[in-house]
């Protein structure tokens, strides 16, 4: 039986030199799960990085997700998102924040919460 997806949305952020929060902390009893992320760039004047990263009190705990944006290819991926595509599990007491090494990139993930504690399939 698949777990059930709850409070699943669409969120947006603007990421930048600075990292910005993009989630709450997971509770506990719950795991993050980012079905689908898209990252696009307006004016890409040269290659720009952007990651999605995992934060525990203050402290950066890994990399969820990461793209790379150049004048070329300046929106990531080109393809629309599934729910069934798991990108990436946030544990809980963990929350999601976004930053680009250069430039600003505006993202959007689609994140929701399922019960227990899980691993990416």
């Amino acid at each position: 039986m698949e777990p059930k997806l709850y409070d699943f949305r669409t969120i947006s952020f603007l990421a930048g030199t600075v990292t910005v929060n993009v989630t709450a902390t997971v509770p506990d009893q719950y795991v993050g799960v980012i079905a689908h992320a898209k990252y696009v760039c307006g004016e890409v004047s040269s290659t720009i990085y952007v990651k999605l990263l995992q934060i525990r009190a203050g402290t950066v705990t890994g990399t969820l997700d990461a793209a790379v944006l150049t004048p070329s290819d300046p929106v990531w991926p080109t393809a629309p998102g599934r729910l069934d595509n798991v990108v990436a599990i946030v544990p809980p007491g963990h929350r999601v924040d976004a930053v680009a090494e250069t430039g600003s990139v505006t993202g959007i993930i689609l994140f929701g919460y399922a019960p227990g504690r899980m691993r990416r399939p």
